[in-house]
């Protein structure tokens, strides 16, 4: 599914017009109209963040509407590739993760392990 297809289908479940999307992050309804369509990219980052906190989204739903976007940028998100590029042991671990092949599974298995190490 294309982001454009995946944010209509979550303004719909939520009531939000376009319009109302619009104003939160201080555009034309056109461009709203346009992502939905496929015929623009995702937001930005400081867009999607206003859109997140009008919708009141959960963090689950915060992070799905994010991946979603980065997807279709083929980009990480900002705060992701800075602690990237400050940690040089991360691009050890997916580089790692990477070679491995790691399958569904095997990783969340690491991310629950990361979870309870650090609660």
């Amino acid at each position: 599914m294309k982001f454009g297809e995946y944010f209509r289908n979550l303004r719909n479940s939520r009531a939000v017009t376009q319009q109302q999307i619009a104003d939160v992050i201080g555009k034309n309804p056109m461009l709203i109209s346009n992502v939905e369509n496929n015929k623009n990219g995702p937001f930005t980052e400081e867009d999607l963040g206003k859109i997140s906190n009008y919708l009141n989204l959960s963090k689950k739903d915060r992070k799905e509407l994010f991946v979603e976007a980065a997807k279709e940028n083929g980009k990480l998100p900002q705060y992701i590739w800075e602690y990237f590029i400050r940690h040089e042991e991360i691009f050890t671990l997916v580089e790692i993760i990477t070679e491995k092949k790691l399958n569904n599974e095997q990783l969340l298995k690491i991310i629950d392990y990361i979870i309870k190490m650090t609660e």
